[in-house]
């Protein structure tokens, strides 16, 4: 429906703020339960830069060069600290 309205595909931003205003929805909908998690969506963009979206169960949503989510989210991100630089991340090369 997007490709026929706009004649381009979606891009991967577009596809993430719908997938985060599709949740915030779910939260203030009266008789229906919120979506209790958070996501991270990979891609990349047409020219091949890679982007990582993270939705919240609230419908706020973050780009980031890397992240994780999860149980241990926190040792994940250590690492990615120490082993990764934004310079790393910022092509297709560099994406994990």
């Amino acid at each position: 429906s997007h490709k026929l309205t706009v004649e381009d595909p979606v891009t991967l931003e577009y596809i993430t703020r719908y997938i985060a205003s599709l949740k915030q929805k779910y939260t203030q909908s009266n008789g229906r339960r919120p979506f209790g998690i958070s996501c991270l969506i990979g891609g990349f963009d047409y020219d091949g830069q890679p982007h990582l979206f993270q939705t919240e169960p609230s419908g706020i949503y973050y780009e980031w060069k890397a992240n994780a989510t999860g149980r241990s989210a926190k040792t994940v991100r250590e690492f990615l600290e120490k082993n990764y630089t934004a310079d790393e991340v910022a092509n297709e090369k560099g994406a994990v």
